[in-house]
């Protein structure tokens, strides 16, 4: 993994939003600050500064179930749900020693089916499965212990493109993307009705939050973070403050000092010469700071990373010991006996987080077993003695 440091808490600061409906108003949340100006970085961290075992779930290769690559993972009590939009544009669901359970709805145009997949969020009191449809423009729900359809919910605001969604205290919100870029009034996330579909609540000012950035900018994962917490998170591409979702709305949770952060003017001077199509691959290459991905909070560990002109700042906060990491490496020594890299964090429970191996690099991982470079002490290795370069991605599941 990659090094971090950290700094400290301040009183809370709410954010503004334009709302439907008044949400967040008096919520006592504090708020965290990092400021990473000035600060000294780690020439490297260890994964075992932060974790003591390691245990690999490799997943079922079943006919009902070829994964093409991981896009989302999310865990309850008893199951692990994965998300492959690579090549079936499915939700499958494991045991957590990687047994196949069931594939989560089908594909297809009936009442009961999806086209696509682009996120899924779950609701553990009452078992229920959200997936959202972008291509229907709704979102269907399951049994995700029996798997059975429960009911759909049509989304309204036809200008509207939503991809992600979060269940939360019988609450639902979602990001949303505006097909009229011109629109004065744009927000970065809604809260919708989970019955009905209809949008209840707005949040977030799209150009102040975006720094007036305008073209359609994803992440490789979703939107949302520490998904099954008891608050879940909210992040944008070009946002350095963390959105905390709670029983009464929304709140700031932590805030990203940095000089470098892209700024509104940096988004202006880069659209004054650059088409369209190219403007975040401009952003990569300048020393602009920009996208908090992979945050996770585990226990008192809150680990975040951040790119600037194409390298990452992996961040490490204690919060309990007011702690501070950062670096720009992180190593891999719990996974790896040497050269050991992080590989993909996918989610985080209160005991430990779960990476991944894409079934891409498969091939690769199954060599670095067999020359020795996997860590043998790790629990379950016997299981990767007999992966193929046909199998379904390895998770990696990393403990306090």
């Amino acid at each position: 993994m990659k090094q971090f440091y950290i700094t400290l808490f301040i009183p809370i600061i709410f954010l503004s939003c334009n709302a439907k409906k008044e949400q967040g108003g008096n919520i006592e949340v504090s708020t965290h600050t990092i400021n990473v100006n000035n600060v000294e970085k780690k020439e490297k961290i260890l994964f075992s500064d932060y974790f003591s075992k390691v245990t690999a779930i490799v997943l079922e290769t079943h006919d009902d179930a070829i994964i093409g690559d991981v896009s989302g993972i999310q865990v309850t009590d008893s199951l692990i749900f994965i998300l492959d939009k690579l090549r079936t544009n499915s939700l499958y669901a494991f045991k957590k020693d990687g047994t196949f359970v069931r594939r989560i709805g089908s594909n297809g145009q009936g009442p009961e089916e999806y086209i696509d997949v682009s996120d899924f969020t779950i609701d553990p009191q009452n078992e229920e499965i959200y997936l959202m449809d972008p291509e229907s423009n709704k979102i269907n729900i399951y049994n995700y212990q029996t798997g059975q359809f429960i009911r759909s919910i049509k989304l309204g605001e036809n200008d509207i493109n939503t991809k992600h969604i979060q269940y939360f205290d019988n609450k639902l919100y979602a990001d949303a993307f505006f097909y009229d870029m011109n629109k004065k009034e744009k927000y970065l996330l809604q809260e919708i009705d989970p019955k009905t579909g209809t949008q209840v609540g707005t949040f977030l000012d799209a150009n102040a939050h975006q720094r007036n950035w305008s073209s359609l900018a994803t992440k490789d994962e979703s939107f949302f973070y520490s998904r099954n917490s008891r608050q879940p998170k909210y992040i944008r591409l070009f946002m350095n403050t963390v959105i905390g979702i709670n029983e009464d709305g929304i709140s700031s949770f932590l805030t990203l000092e940095d000089n470098q952060w892209v700024t509104v003017s940096d988004v202006e001077k880069i659209k004054e010469d650059t088409p369209e199509d190219f403007l975040l691959e401009k952003i990569h290459q300048k020393k602009i700071s920009y996208d908090i991905f992979n945050f996770m909070e585990c226990g008192d560990l809150i680990f975040f990373g951040f790119r600037n002109n194409f390298k990452q700042t992996y961040i490490f906060y204690d919060c309990k010991n007011n702690n501070l990491n950062i670096t720009n490496e992180v190593e891999n020594d719990l996974l790896y006996c040497k050269n050991g890299f992080l590989e993909k964090i996918g989610c985080a429970d209160k005991n430990g987080v779960y990476g991944y191996i894409s079934s891409y690099a498969i091939p690769i991982f199954k060599n670095f077993i067999t020359d020795g470079y996997v860590n043998k002490n790790i629990k379950n290795y016997e299981a990767l003695e007999t992966i193929s370069e046909d199998s379904n991605p390895i998770l990696i599941y990393y403990e306090k």
